[in-house]
């Protein structure tokens, strides 16, 4: 990685992500990404379809840290308080 600029960002955000949703369940290289499960609904039947990924952190070769958050979580506290982070932190989010 040439930029390491946004790696404490990284850090301190996937503290936060596990105090929420627990621990990290996978991790990418290219990019740097750590993924988190979650409950999410199935909206055909309207009931808890499992667990899924709900929660993705990548760091990008240029130091930016990106956010997605599964829309479909059962947990909405839990969604909320992942997007509450990243647009209080300046986080790039994606839905």
């Amino acid at each position: 990685m040439k930029n390491l600029d946004g790696l404490n960002t990284f850090a301190f955000t996937s503290s936060f992500i596990s105090s929420v949703l627990g621990e990290v369940v996978s991790t990418n290289q290219k990019p740097f990404t750590a993924h988190w499960t979650g409950k999410v609904l199935d909206i055909m039947t309207d009931n808890d379809s499992g667990i899924d990924y709900v929660c993705s952190l990548s760091l990008s070769e240029k130091g930016e840290v990106i956010m997605k958050v599964f829309d479909g979580m059962i947990d909405a506290k839990a969604q909320y308080a992942l997007i509450g982070y990243a647009t209080y932190h300046g986080l790039v989010l994606e839905e």
